[in-house]
């Protein structure tokens, strides 16, 4: 309960600091620039998916069986990543292209998106080997210390207006000092350099992880499309609208992922390898148990503060809109719900099955987005993400149920 209570304290407290960033740039800059923002943080978002390539699916089934090997994963999980950094300049370039980069911030970009994922992946280590309190100590120095200085500042007055280069410049800092603590921290990492280079492992690591990234380039593509689609046919201020909506919901995935996934996604790949049905069952329900109650809670809350929320945010676009976020929280139910089954499927080397189960999501989320944002705006885009959610979870939960069959 101690490390759980530290966990979401700390977890808690990076958040905040980023939604108390997304209400000021809200309300004080506007819907628009808001809407910029966000745009800028998914880009961020995509391309630290692409360069971990989820290797962490393979490394983390190394980690919960021997947490000695960290420092192992560490380097040769960094050979490889450093391919991809390198392909970071020509990728970033064809954002620019695109629009969704500007080229005044090209080069701080590129840094922010190889600090946040070199964090990114020193966080999930932890993770893997149980040292929660302590990822969500790296999580909080990446997302809190920076959002909280720029909060502070607009707060006292002593920031009056900010840029997407001034914001991105500020966040470089949050995710570098993370980085940094997470390397000193590393258990063993005195052995560094006397760890040795294992290709074979490398080679087995990316086969099966080239299988996983894809799925989840296809779940991500579930969670980020309405984004691109909102921008393409409704403009930067409905974009604006709804991640508001999002980042509010989003505090749900966090309190989930934080108190719940972190601590029971280790156990629950355990138990599976093990071939414990008993073990599994007993995790998984704990989950959903977990899951259901929060949901439950936040609806309650935001039924109470909504109406307190929006009046001082000043939007009519936003007390037109409020009714987004329940529908947001049921997306995010379902979506949570699949976690247990990922998991096990992952743990039991079902990496084609999670392949063609996102496949079929991702295509119908995006015929979703495509048919239903044009007509009904952003709600469209909130029942696309509902019906993905559940097809995903159904789907995962009937795999696995086909998989302890044959146990």
């Amino acid at each position: 309960m101690k490390q759980k209570l530290l966990a979401i304290t700390l977890r808690g407290a990076g958040i905040s600091g980023r939604f108390l960033l997304i209400f000021f740039i809200t309300r004080n800059i506007s819907l628009e620039f808001q809407g910029d923002f966000s745009l800028i943080s998914t880009n961020i978002a995509i391309l630290i998916m692409l360069l971990g390539f989820d290797l962490y699916t393979f490394t983390n089934q190394v980690l919960v069986i021997d947490p000695r090997k960290a420092t192992f994963v560490f380097k040769n999980s960094l050979l490889f990543f450093l391919f991809g950094y390198l392909l970071l300049i020509p990728v970033t370039h064809m954002f620019v292209s695109l629009g969704y980069v500007s080229s005044e911030i090209f080069w701080t970009f590129i840094l922010l998106v190889i600090l946040e994922h070199f964090s990114q992946e020193l966080f999930r280590i932890y993770l893997a080997i149980e040292r929660t309190a302590f990822a969500n100590l790296l999580f909080f120095i990446r997302t809190g210390t920076w959002s909280w200085l720029l909060v502070l500042g607009l707060i006292s007055g002593w920031i009056n207006s900010l840029s997407i280069y001034e914001i991105l410049l500020v966040w470089c800092f949050g995710a570098f000092i993370s980085s940094l603590i997470g390397i000193v921290f590393l258990p063993s990492i005195r052995t560094f350099f006397k760890e040795k280079i294992d290709y074979k492992w490398i080679k087995d690591a990316l086969k099966f992880a080239s299988a996983v990234i894809i799925s989840t380039l296809l779940l991500k593509a579930i969670e980020y499309s309405d984004r691109y689609f909102i921008d393409y046919f409704l403009g930067k201020k409905s974009l604006g609208v709804y991640m508001f909506f999002f980042q509010l919901a989003n505090l749900v995935n966090v309190v989930i992922f934080t108190l719940y996934v972190s601590f029971i996604y280790p156990r629950i790949m355990k138990s599976v390898i093990e071939k414990d049905i008993t073990g599994f069952q007993s995790k998984k329900n704990e989950l959903y148990r977990s899951i259901l109650i929060t949901v439950a809670g936040f609806t309650i809350f935001f039924l109470l503060a909504m109406p307190y929320i929006l009046e001082l945010l000043q939007k009519d676009e936003l007390y037109e809109n409020s009714n987004l976020i329940y529908l947001m929280l049921l997306g995010i139910l379902f979506l949570n719900f699949s976690f247990s089954s990922h998991f096990f499927l992952l743990a039991d080397k079902q990496e084609k099955i999670i392949l063609k189960i996102t496949v079929i999501t991702a295509f119908i989320n995006v015929i979703l987005n495509l048919i239903l944002v044009p007509i009904f705006g952003i709600i469209g885009a909130c029942i696309s993400l509902i019906i993905s959610s559940a097809s995903l979870w159904l789907l995962k939960f009937l795999e696995e149920k086909k998989a302890i069959r044959k146990w």
